[in-house]
């Protein structure tokens, strides 16, 4: 094998790594707007909106913030007391994710932003058409807790996964 074949594959091989490692790309996020309600506040892209027209909205306890150029979402379900955050995650993954992603592998994480909890990202072919994946997130706190839930396909990954980044480290409970 060429010596310059060599090089070039370790070079593409360390390379990918490197980029895949750090994250999303960063995409500065340079208008936002935001949700400041009793018990919570949100910042989000200002190409992104509310979705006041979603069965079960209440500016309170429970909506979306859509990405208006795609099909990635996040829905936050806030709650003035403490859940079990096993029972809620096992919930949220037989009634919204499991059925819309068959068969996805699974993959458990215990951070989202500033909290801690437990959460499960389900990776594979949403609606079994296209490679995605849709995660969730319980955090348990004494007075408050949330239920987070994103989704995004695969192709979409590097144009909304600093949006959805930054929707994520804004978020606090009050």
């Amino acid at each position: 094998m060429p010596r310059i074949f060599k090089t070039s594959v370790l070079f593409l091989f360390f390379g990918t790594v490197v980029f895949y490692s750090c994250g999303f790309p960063s995409k500065k996020i340079r208008e936002h707007k935001s949700i400041d309600r009793e018990g919570f506040s949100v910042n989000y892209p200002s190409d992104w909106s509310v979705d006041t027209v979603e069965q079960g909205y209440d500016a309170d306890t429970s909506f979306m913030i859509v990405n208006k150029e795609s099909t990635s979402y996040v829905s936050f379900f806030v709650y003035n007391k403490k859940i079990d955050e096993n029972k809620a995650l096992d919930n949220e993954l037989e009634a919204r994710v499991k059925p819309l992603i068959p068969g996805g592998k699974t993959r458990e994480f215990y951070e989202w932003g500033q909290y801690k909890g437990k959460g499960a990202r389900v990776k594979g072919k949403i609606l079994e058409l296209f490679p995605g994946n849709i995660s969730v997130f319980v955090h348990a706190g004494e007075k408050r807790s949330f239920v987070a839930i994103w989704q995004m396909y695969t192709d979409e990954m590097f144009e909304v996964g600093s949006s959805l980044k930054f929707i994520e480290d804004s978020f606090q409970l009050k």
